[in-house]
């Protein structure tokens, strides 16, 4: 699609970032289009980066709570593993509202440029292994405010 010629606001910031302004106060410089070949052989552009949240649900059966605790301690080594090589960013146990018993987990994953190399990460992860993860969901995540960052 060929965008005609039109005047763009901008103003150089501090990091060489640039940022819209209105127009009482900026300069203008001129937009042009580029082109780009038409072949369809050309490569998407490359992605945003993104992390991923992971929402794994355990089983709803009897013994989903007593697998869950078998398997904890040796996740829980693997997690703090991972946490510490920057894979994991953040994770945890989502709570039944009405005993707080832990029911699924909740993961932000980093460094991980497929959906496929996320769940290959949590198909070798004890939870899963062992059957406590029964439902995963993995969603393409990307953080708007952190703790601790401006």
């Amino acid at each position: 699609v060929e965008v005609p010629p039109s005047m763009i606001c901008w103003r150089l910031r501090a990091f060489s970032r640039l940022l819209p302004l209105t127009h009482s106060s900026c300069a203008y410089i001129p937009y042009r289009s580029i082109s780009t070949p038409s072949s369809s052989s050309s490569p998407p552009p490359p992605s945003p980066p993104h992390q991923w949240l992971v929402i794994a649900k355990d089983g709803t059966d009897a013994d989903a709570l007593k697998r869950r605790m078998a398997a904890r301690p040796v996740h829980m080594v693997r997690a703090k593993a991972a946490t510490e090589a920057g894979s994991i960013v953040i994770g945890g146990a989502v709570l039944d509202e009405k005993d707080l018993h832990m029911v699924s987990s909740m993961l932000v994953i980093d460094g991980f440029a497929t959906k496929e190399e996320v769940r290959q990460f949590l198909k070798e992860d004890p939870y899963t292994t062992m059957g406590v993860w029964q439902d995963i969901q993995i969603l393409p995540f990307r953080f708007a405010v952190l703790r601790g960052q401006k």
